[in-house]
């Protein structure tokens, strides 16, 4: 067994940003409750409106720098140089000047158009124009991230996002209630300028020498981080497009019912083990930058993330499975009980993408935006694309989920071949045994639930999530010495 400290790191990282995540989905329903209560249906609109427009246009104008920098910065970090880290950071942040310029003098530009496209007038103008302070420290914000999590400063990142969220419900609050949709805007900027300075505070621990930058260290540094943001970018267009036509689909051909059934199945289900995806792209990602041209060290970093997150999402993903009846009633509502089977199904490819994740972060680390293009842009949008409208089209709901764990089945045989091929990249034994139990042990509860009466899933269910904990657990043990871990957390 390899040294545990690595294994720690990593559930360290995870439980960090799984707990700062769950914090965050408390905080986001409270503002939508305020929301809720204080502004209407119609406040509610104009400001979900708002917020995809502006998130849009940070997107387009952003680049996808904050992304491609956490890898450039890392390399940066890892290099030992301060004098280094300090000139790839300044490059960083004059990019993102310049992206904030741009997309702020669009915004005014445009504002007329885009109240005119949004609302069906030019009421909003005015506001769109005000917006672009929100635009740009959105921008802002994602740089001090992008800074933190390069510098893999874990608790400094998962501070940032929490304070962050407080503070925009804080602000949020008392400007619904006194102004109610006037309030919108004022709310929307100041919640943005206030997450923007929480995420300053935190950077600014970040030790930082003074240095110059030339033009052509601009220019040279500065496009290439753009050329690997942008081609992330084409891959997210690609993804939002492929949702639309999916949904669209479903709508045209089916019901508005059948949408909001497969949006909730698939929201519920993803959410179940957010906290780790989220953990893998603030701790994960950076780190795999930092030893990706290793390739022994590469295989280690890529095969211990995968272990950890597969032990931790495999005991949920199975509880959920058994118990989705349940989970419907409490988090859904009755009309929502036919979709059990579905989110069954959706159980099984959701392991599936839990063990395709690890993987499918190594071509973007290593910067080789050929790759990621065709294995996120091209590939999995095409099997999200084919494979949902021919199961919908064959079996309706169920074909969704049906479609959902062959999209994964045959990513993840792709995705190998070409990681081996190009990067060297291998299952090391203990990875590759645990795959084979989680996904088998799953199939089987999967078997047990599809066709035996409710008392039997419940009960034999029930036995079956006691051992996968069990498994989960004493093979977390074996990694990171557990119970010891946790008995160090109680004595202090």
């Amino acid at each position: 067994m390899a040294d545990s400290s690595s294994y720690r790191g990593i559930f360290k990282a995870t439980s960090i940003f799984g707990g700062v995540q769950v914090i965050n989905i408390v905080v986001t329903l409270l503002k939508g409750k305020v929301s809720a209560e204080f502004l209407g249906p119609e406040g509610m609109g104009v400001s979900a409106l708002f917020i995809s427009t502006l998130t849009m246009i940070t997107t387009l104008f952003g680049l996808g720098l904050n992304t491609s920098a956490v890898r450039t910065i890392s390399q940066a970090q890892a290099s030992g140089d301060l004098l280094t880290l300090s000139r790839t950071v300044k490059i960083f942040r004059l990019c993102l000047a310049l992206c904030a310029i741009a997309g702020s003098l669009f915004l005014i530009v445009a504002s007329p158009l885009l109240s005119w496209y949004t609302f069906g007038n030019v009421t909003y103008s005015v506001s769109f124009m005000l917006l672009s302070l929100m635009l740009a420290a959105l921008l802002f914000t994602q740089g001090n991230t992008s800074l933190l999590q390069g510098t893999h400063r874990l608790k400094e990142t998962a501070l940032s996002s929490l304070t962050g969220a407080v503070a925009g419900l804080a602000v949020s609050v008392p400007l619904f209630y006194y102004y109610g949709v006037e309030g919108i805007v004022p709310a929307l900027i100041i919640s943005a300028l206030a997450t923007y300075a929480m995420s300053r505070y935190y950077a600014s621990k970040v030790m930082l020498v003074g240095c110059k930058v030339t033009k052509q260290e601009l220019t040279t540094t500065g496009y290439e981080m753009a050329k690997l943001g942008i081609a992330l970018i084409a891959a997210q267009l690609v993804g939002q497009l492929v949702t639309y036509l999916v949904n669209a689909y479903i709508s045209t051909t089916g019901s508005l019912d059948d949408v909001g059934f497969f949006q909730a199945g698939m929201g519920m289900t993803y959410h179940a083990v957010a906290m780790i995806f989220v953990a893998m792209g603030a701790d994960y990602y950076p780190r795999l930058a930092a030893v990706s041209n290793d390739v022994k060290r590469m295989n280690e970093t890529v095969n211990r993330q995968g272990e950890i997150v597969l032990l931790i999402a495999f005991p949920i993903l199975l509880f959920m499975m058994v118990f989705a009846p349940l989970l419907i009633r409490i988090l859904l509502a009755s009309e929502f009980m036919l979709i059990a089977s579905f989110i069954r199904l959706l159980c099984l490819g959701m392991l599936l993408k839990t063990i395709s994740y690890a993987m499918g972060y190594i071509s973007f680390a290593k910067g080789d935006r050929k790759a990621y293009l065709w294995l996120e842009g091209g590939l999995s949008n095409t099997l999200q694309l084919s494979l949902n409208i021919l199961g919908y089209t064959l079996y309706g709901l169920k074909g969704l989920a049906i479609s959902f764990v062959f999209i994964y089945l045959i990513y993840i045989a792709v995705l190998i071949f070409v990681v081996k091929r190009r990067y060297g990249f291998v299952f090391l034994p203990d990875y590759r045994r645990m795959i084979g139990r989680t996904v088998l042990f799953s199939v089987v509860t999967l078997g047990v639930c599809s066709f035996c009466s409710t008392t039997v899933v419940y009960t034999v269910g029930s036995l079956l999530c006691v051992l996968a904990a069990g498994y989960s657990l004493y093979e977390l043990n074996r990694r990171i010495a557990l119970t010891t871990l946790v008995e160090s957390f109680r004595r202090k």
